[in-house]
């Protein structure tokens, strides 16, 4: 009953991950990486340039819906850190959580098919000279300002004042079992010396399907390119549910060993008790005892060992 009960345990969890709200839509989306060669674009004004010409090359292919430039593949290590929030002491932003940093176009938010609950999302007048601006997932809204809009408040990152624009859900992007609370930057007005390198592509039909076309418009565009670990989005979400299915197959197996092995024990001690009471039980019945009292008397009898077991299991 111990294994049995762990393999059901482990069994609803696995359910449950799979069931996960993600808070995007991961049909029809493609994830690959470039591979840049580091002589080319070895700076980011250079990578930057390169996603100007082949990000709108790549929208317009047909059966592709949607681009966006991501830092990391999905359930990949992303960035992280923490930032300061006005009105806060010292001692208050010593405390504060380390957020999930994402670094996205305007686009970004249409390609994931993630909706913004509240303010607006990123546009192309985001850049430098103008207003530093930032998104912040709802957890992160939730946690700083409870009972508050989050919308028009300030964040610090540096010498850098952000003004939050938009509150989008929290995403299960880089962890399946838990959504961090995160914060979104503009690529135009990024602070890190970084631009990200892996595209993520929705289309119309199957994600497999555009990839021939999709490698071939990046060679026509940018010749020392390649689009590297080029997948749909269910093949990197399998990776984390690798493991789960595994201890739910293992457990679900030696619980079904558990159970025959306790089934042929129970079988085993009964059917010993009946043949060592075998003139008992005949002398009960020659003196008036029916022959369903009997049946009763031995399994009550295996039926206590049972229950036995069970609450020790327990």
């Amino acid at each position: 009953l111990l294994v049995l009960s762990s393999a059901g345990l482990i069994a609803r969890s696995l359910i449950k991950l799979q069931g996960a709200q993600l808070s995007f839509e991961p049909s029809h989306l493609l994830i690959g990486e470039l591979a840049l060669p580091a002589d080319q674009y070895d700076n980011q004004t250079k990578q930057l340039a390169m996603l100007d010409r082949l990000v709108p090359r790549l929208d317009a292919l047909p059966g592709v819906q949607a681009v966006s430039p991501v830092v990391a593949i999905p359930y990949a290590a992303g960035w992280s850190g923490a930032l300061a929030v006005e009105g806060q002491s010292a001692e208050e932003t010593a405390t504060n959580p380390i957020l999930n940093m994402e670094v996205v176009t305007p686009n970004y938010f249409t390609t994931f098919g993630i909706p913004i609950l509240r303010g607006r999302g990123f546009t192309e007048a985001d850049r430098d000279g103008a207003l530093a601006v930032t998104m912040v997932g709802q957890s992160t809204a939730q946690h700083f300002w409870p009972r508050e809009d989050a919308i028009g408040k300030h964040m610090f990152m540096g010498d850098d004042t952000l003004t939050i624009v938009g509150v989008v859900p929290d995403t299960r992007y880089h962890d399946l079992r838990d959504a961090p609370p995160s914060i979104y930057f503009p690529l135009r007005q990024s602070p890190f010396g970084f631009v990200p390198t892996v595209l993520a592509i929705r289309t119309s039909g199957p994600p497999a399907v555009m990839v021939p076309a999709i490698r071939r418009l990046i060679a026509e565009t940018e010749p020392s390119l390649d689009l590297a670990n080029a997948a749909p989005f269910d093949v990197f979400l399998a990776g984390p549910l690798a493991q789960p299915r595994l201890n739910a197959l293992l457990l679900a197996v030696f619980a079904g060993a558990a159970l025959v092995l306790a089934a042929i024990g129970l079988f085993g001690v009964v059917a010993t008790m009946v043949r060592l009471r075998t003139r008992e039980f005949g002398v009960r019945m020659a003196l008036g005892a029916a022959a369903a009292d009997v049946r009763r008397m031995v399994l009550q009898r295996g039926l206590t060992i049972a229950a036995t077991g069970s609450v020790l299991g327990l």
